[in-house]
């Protein structure tokens, strides 16, 4: 895993918590405003976490590549 695979899953795990914390104080006063910050809450945190997983493939990916061109 790169180091830029996790500084995406830690983010997401931030906006995860935050967006939870977020919403539940914000919907306390509007509730259409708590489910409006919800769903961006949680397609960035799906964002950050599916970003994390294709820079791990393509990581694996290019290693695996260059093994095979060394072998040939």
């Amino acid at each position: 895993s790169s180091g830029w695979a996790t500084l995406y899953r830690v983010c997401g795990g931030i906006i995860l918590i935050v967006g939870f914390i977020g919403t539940i104080a914000v919907a306390q006063k509007n509730e259409e405003a708590g489910f409006q910050l919800a769903v961006m809450a949680i397609v960035f945190t799906l964002t950050c976490f599916l970003f994390a997983f294709l820079i791990d493939v393509l990581t694996d990916m290019r290693h695996y590549l260059k093994r095979i061109a060394e072998k040939q």
